[in-house]
Formats: C-alpha cells, sequence, structure tokens
C-alpha cells in the first residue's frame, strides 16, 4: 500500500511539474507517506503540521507543503479563512 501511495503521489507531483507556466526550475523532489506528517522535500525531512491521510480511495496532502515542496515561497501560499481559498 504504501508503494502504491508513494507512487500515486509521484504521478501527481510530476504531473504539476508538467504545467506550463510554471515559475522557476524543474528539478524539485518531494516524498509524502500516508499517515505521517513528515516528507521529503529535495533529499531533506520536514515536519508538518497535519498528516496526509485517505478517504474515499483518495490521498490528501496539505496543500501548504506540498506547495513548499514544488517551490513556491512561504509568502506565496495564503490561505483567505472569510471565503476558504487556498492561492498558489
Amino acid at each position: 500500500m504504501k508503494k502504491i501511495v508513494t507512487g500515486i503521489l509521484t504521478c501527481c507531483l510530476a504531473l504539476a511539474l508538467a504545467v506550463p507556466g510554471f515559475a522557476g526550475p524543474l528539478n524539485h523532489s518531494a516524498v509524502f507517506v500516508l499517515n505521517k506528517a513528515n516528507y521529503i522535500a529535495d533529499n531533506q525531512t520536514k515536519t508538518m503540521d497535519a498528516s496526509t491521510f485517505m478517504e474515499n480511495n483518495r490521498v490528501y496532502v496539505p496543500v501548504r507543503y506540498l506547495a513548499l515542496a514544488l517551490g513556491v515561497p512561504e509568502n506565496s501560499v495564503l490561505w483567505d479563512a472569510a471565503s476558504r481559498t487556498a492561492t498558489l
């Protein structure tokens, strides 16, 4: 199961990097493991304040940490509580 989830997340990451107009170098790597609050981004272990989880056969990853792993600057990851909208 762990290999399947890691494979799915790797595919999602590859698709995200293939989006035209992505700013920055395309050489980031990230591994998120189901039910863990740690992830590896560019060969460095990082800690999240939430864990990945699976519900209805879908894997959920905290978008803030996925964005950071992809190279989005922290000051460009915004949350608007009023509209419940994340902007990257």
